[in-house]
């Protein structure tokens, strides 16, 4: 340790203490490749029952991933603190880690991974592949008496996340220290990843300024460069003689831009056909103020306080953010922003109208999301980091709305929410809804609450999902697709009778009642969404490609990007599933994630000659020995024991022997096209061969084994199904 010591010095104090000691070392990197260059702990010293966040950057390339582990002296076992890699994010910009678990006493090894985006790791061990990891350590303590530590977990008392250059930043010291009585003073360091290399009378050449403030009641900091900013604000006790008692640290955004700071004010263009333009940014941190006939190249950030209000008319932007707002204060009419972010400090009302439209809007924190024109496009509501996210939908809401963590979602009387989805990070987080919701899908394992107000149409489960009914809350229906379904609260009687979807067990596809093409087609758009989600969450699709789904009129696209493996064949996808349906370690998981596929593939009613899909393969591929039943599970295992080019031969015979009649979801298949050319048509010609197939694509001198995903993509191998009514889907591998 005096080693480590010595060698960072108190530049890099933010890693290192001597009882509550967070000390680090790069192990394992290359010059040339992806490496952690900084590690942030969120504050110091960690109590027990305290939870953490770390932060980190990296170098050596533009674009990268991150994956987490922690190792506990005391239970002498390693666990993973994220889902996998993460997103490709910039390397510059600081990366956020918070595991959900509180820590108690003892002591932890952390191992933080990094690899280059969307690629493989040259490096690889057990759990998987990197690039380089950097390995720290923490001391979890008790409270002591008398007390000698001040404990820092409260949050840093700043006005806000964004800046704009030469806007004064305020650090007020740190909320509910406790601990060693005060009075308290605090310092500032700061720490910059894009600041690595530069060397002058503030920064050290490894991304730090130090000593930006002596010590004080108070700090104030004026930034004179745009960047984003990690604060790192030592705390100690007015008579310690020590360094620092705790730290706290911080990431701020500082951005170029004009300020709008006076009240009422009116910013823009009198000219509707000739807007104002502003090059890069504007902050509105006033009341009241009207932006009109206004395009804004970068982002307009919303700070009118906490019961402000503001007016957009007519206004065009990259982003829109807002920070803060009253219940009747963020207007927008006739807008157009390619996002909208709600992370408020306040509970803030959004309201769209006229001709507003807006493609992806990410809330953070309480909002009412008001839709009473135009569009909001894709919703995504995320936990905030107290987990206090609030939604209330009023209006109208035609596109799915996705619930990615702990929140409430309430929708408002009158109010028409077509779609939720809920995929949570952490099976531990809890999704209350409160309304009426026509479908509510669950795609990860969570715990939905239902207020005694709430009414689900349809609610579908991917994933063993707890339910918790309030008296007075009702499901009509259940499609529980063989997973668990745990039923409590007053209300669990009136969660609707589950269904299956004909996936486990027997009774096949169950043709829906008379319905117009259109009602069945609107039907199918859920149901196909549900199975793309299911077949992108398996674990191997997940690192191999990403999907894009897009409608125009009535044509729905999905379009697949490979990612790694394009030049495997087909064969070795096989025996890798093979191996792992084999593996008594991974047996069950991979059986399971396969058939919650396969359920889903069978409940959107795919049926042969008026014959279920799986009934009819079964016992068309009889000579195979395959289970008879209808039980996907038992097919897998079935498939599993034979060799892959026998299957694709009877499966050949099978497909050229007779004629087709398919329909999908109670539609009927008009046509199906590979690469422009039909290969199948329900008018005429019903009967399709293999080698049609692979003469489409381009492919037809080659084994069926021997076909790769990149042949796929190389040839433009999509697959175009026009369903009754003139609904069409297709399938596209992307260059």
């Amino acid at each position: 340790m005096k080693g480590f010591k010595k060698r960072l010095g108190a530049v890099l104090a933010v890693l290192m203490v001597v009882v509550t000691c967070f000390s680090s070392m790069p192990v394992h990197a290359a010059e040339n490749l992806p490496k952690i260059s900084f590690v942030g702990v969120e504050h110091s010293p960690l109590m027990v029952g305290d939870t953490e966040t770390f932060t980190l950057t990296a170098v050596n390339t533009d674009k990268v991933q991150y994956r987490a582990f922690i190792y506990t002296e005391a239970d002498n076992k390693w666990e993973e603190i994220t889902d996998g890699y993460s997103e490709a994010v910039d390397a510059n910009l600081p990366f956020v880690i918070k595991p959900a678990n509180k820590f108690q006493k003892g002591k932890y090894k952390l191992s933080f991974w990094v690899k280059k985006a969307d690629t493989t790791g040259k490096h690889s061990n057990k759990h998987g592949d990197y690039d380089s990891y950097y390995v720290a350590y923490l001391n979890c303590v008790e409270k002591q008496e008398p007390e000698t530590r001040i404990y820092t977990d409260g949050d840093m008392d700043i006005a806000r996340d964004t800046y704009v250059v030469g806007q004064k930043v305020v650090v007020n010291g740190i909320k509910d220290v406790k601990g060693m009585p005060g009075p308290y003073e605090y310092k500032l360091h700061l720490f910059n990843n894009e600041k690595r290399g530069v060397k002058d009378k503030n920064w050290n050449g490894k991304g730090w300024y130090k000593d930006v403030s002596e010590y004080g009641d108070k700090i104030e900091w004026t930034p004179s460069e745009e960047g984003v900013y990690v604060l790192d604000v030592w705390a100690k006790t007015e008579d310690s003689k020590a360094k620092y008692n705790g730290w706290k640290l911080k990431t701020i955004n500082v951005v170029k831009g004009t300020v709008l700071s006076k009240d009422g004010e009116v910013f823009g263009s009198e000219d509707k056909n000739n807007p104002k333009i502003i090059e890069d940014n504007l902050y509105v941190e006033a009341d009241k103020v009207t932006l009109k006939n206004l395009k804004v190249n970068g982002t307009i950030f919303i700070d009118p306080g906490k019961d402000g209000e503001i007016n957009l008319d007519n206004v065009e932007a990259k982003e829109i953010k807002v920070l803060s707002g009253g219940k009747d204060s963020v207007h927008l009419k006739d807008v157009k922003a390619g996002s909208l972010i709600v992370s408020s400090s306040s509970n803030v009302r959004v309201v769209a109208e006229g001709t507003t439209k807006i493609e992806n809007t990410y809330v953070t924190s309480y909002a009412i999301l008001d839709s009473k024109g135009g569009s909001l496009g894709k919703i995504t509501v995320s936990k905030d980091e107290k987990g206090e996210t609030a939604v209330e939908l009023r209006g109208t809401f035609n596109e799915p709305i996705l619930v990615k963590g702990a929140a409430t979602i309430k929708a408002a009387a009158g109010a028409s929410v077509s779609k939720i989805e809920i995929a949570t990070s952490s099976k531990d987080d809890v999704v209350v809804l409160d309304g009426k919701f026509n479908e509510v899908v669950v795609n990860s394992e969570a715990s939905v609450k239902l207020a005694e107000n709430a009414y689900i149409s349809t609610l579908t489960i991917n994933a063993n999902t707890k339910v918790e009914a309030a008296k007075g809350a009702s499901v009509a229906t259940v499609n529980d697709n063989g997973y668990v379904v745990e039923k409590t609260g007053e209300g669990k009687d009136d969660i609707g009778k589950a269904t299956t979807g004909g996936g486990t067990g027997g009774g096949g596809y169950i043709p829906p009642a008379s319905k117009t093409p259109e009602e069945l087609h609107s039907e199918l758009q859920g149901k196909l969404g549900t199975l793309k989600n299911s077949f992108v969450n398996l674990n191997s699709v997940k690192s191999n490609a990403s999907f894009k789904t897009t409608t125009n009129g009535k044509t729905t696209t999905v379009e697949v990007t490979v990612l790694k493996n394009e030049d495997e064949k087909i064969e070795y996808f096989y025996n890798v599933a093979e191996e792992k349906i084999k593996d008594p370690e991974t047996g069950n998981m991979a059986k399971a994630n396969i058939g919650n596929v396969m359920g889903n593939v069978f409940d959107i009613g795919i049926t042969v000659n008026n014959q279920d899909l799986m009934a009819y393969i079964n016992s068309n591929l009889s000579v195979l020995k395959l289970d008879k039943d209808d039980n996907y599970k038992a097919f897998i295992e079935g498939v599993a024991d034979k060799d892959l080019g026998d299957i694709l031969l009877k499966s050949k015979s099978m497909i050229e022997k007779e004629d087709f009649d398919i329909k999908i979801h109670g539609l009927t298949v008009n046509k199906v096209t590979v690469k422009g050319t039909d290969i199948y048509n329900g008018t005429s010609d019903k009967k399709v061969t293999v080698q049609e197939v692979k003469k489409a694509i381009g492919l037809e001198d080659a084994k069926s084994t021997d076909i790769t995903l990149k042949d796929l993509e190389d040839n433009g191998a999509n697959i175009s199904v026009e369903l009754e009514g003139g609904y069409i889907y297709e399938l596209k591998f992307a260059k």
